[in-house]
């Protein structure tokens, strides 16, 4: 079936306990009739969650109208309240090996990348601190219980295996080792907003080990527009905001704390990739467009915040989603309005067309081989 004009999207709905409960978000102005949480709107072909296209008469899933979203990237819109899990994503060489040892858990043999662009103010936790704060950090009183003299004796001059030894060390504390950690940490907190962080994850998760977490990754904060990459192998936890976020197709997720989800030490540390971190930046902006492309996975987004975005020979599917919108798509001689919070697919089999933006945002989600 060719399809010669923009063609409405239902996404699916995941209401995750950390989403929010109010309605005034992205996610739920997407979804007309459901009641919170609103966790994540998922605009892909995956399996679990597929999103429909309305094309004419019929209800189409996204990879049979789009077949370029057929075995791409998932894109979703997140509506942050509470903290997500401490995880990681296995790499390929890393994932084959637990898909072969643990398939209920590890479902696949593939690697994740993923990326977010902040909606709103956006927090998360990603990628380990410099090895020295690490190193000061453990000086702290709450690491007294579960760091043994011999690691605290490496800080001064710490090899290469350091952090790693420090996390290994963490992951296998006793219960009693761990709330002993987490009773000396100061019930009124510090000023630092790692310490405003760090209490608030206290109240939902009060003897967890992922609370010291907040000590060994780098907290980042993302100004609407921003961009960070995560790829597989870097160790993360998005802490509240929304965004806009893509990845590729897989569910591998090894974590270790703050969830009440499947955990997994051994998976968790043999996942993690010592050596890389996440990457926060800016996009690329052209002709009032904003641009995103990424290096090591095969997904980009592109921001229109007023104006156009033309594609006289389209060659990709896009999915697009309006936020708190105001416009049009023109396709030849003909104009579809474009307003509020909705999601749209424009298929590759369009002729040239545009979007008209008066006022908000409009998203736009592409796959690239």
């Amino acid at each position: 079936m060719e399809i010669t004009e923009p063609c409405r999207v239902s996404p699916a709905l995941q209401q995750y306990a950390w989403g929010r409960q109010a309605p005034d978000c992205f996610v739920a102005k997407l979804f007309e009739t459901s009641r919170g949480p609103y966790a994540e709107a998922w605009l892909g072909a995956h399996l679990n969650g597929p999103a429909y296209v309305k094309v004419g008469s019929s209800i189409l899933p996204l990879a049979e109208a789009a077949a370029d979203f057929t075995n791409s990237a998932l894109a979703k819109v997140l509506a942050v309240a509470q903290p997500l899990s401490i995880q990681v994503h296995p790499p390929a060489d890393v994932a084959k090996q637990l898909h072969a040892a643990d398939p209920e858990n590890f479902p696949d043999p593939f690697a994740k990348h993923e990326a977010v662009v902040a909606l709103t103010p956006f927090y998360a936790l990603s990628g380990w601190r410099p090895v020295a704060e690490i190193a000061q950090a453990l000086t702290l009183p709450q690491f007294g219980p579960v760091i043994t003299d011999e690691i605290r004796g490496q800080a001064a001059s710490p090899g290469p295996n350091f952090v790693k030894e420090v996390v290994r060390r963490l992951l296998s504390a006793t219960p009693t080792q761990i709330a002993e950690a987490i009773e000396a940490i100061p019930q009124d907190g510090g000023t630092s907003k790692v310490d405003r962080w760090l209490q608030a994850a206290r109240s939902w998760y009060p003897n967890d080990v992922g609370l010291l977490f907040f000590y060994l990754l780098q907290l980042r904060k993302l100004d609407v527009g921003d961009v960070l990459e995560t790829p597989a192998g870097v160790p993360h936890a998005y802490l509240h905001g929304e965004c806009l976020e893509v990845m590729a197709p897989s569910d591998n997720v090894a974590r270790c704390g703050l969830t009440p989800k499947h955990i997994d030490c051994d998976a968790f540390l043999s996942s993690c990739d010592w050596g890389k971190t996440s990457t926060a930046g800016s996009p690329v902006e052209e002709d009032g467009v904003k641009r995103y492309t990424f290096a090591a996975a095969p997904f980009c987004i592109e921001m229109l915040e007023r104006g156009a975005l033309i594609d006289k020979n389209p060659t990709r599917s896009r999915v697009v989603v309006a936020l708190d919108a105001s416009g049009e798509f023109v396709v030849g001689d003909q104009r579809f309005p474009l307003h509020g919070t909705e999601s749209w697919l424009l298929a590759s089999s369009l002729p040239e067309h545009h979007i008209d933006l008066d006022r908000g945002k409009v998203a736009c989600f592409s796959a690239r081989s």
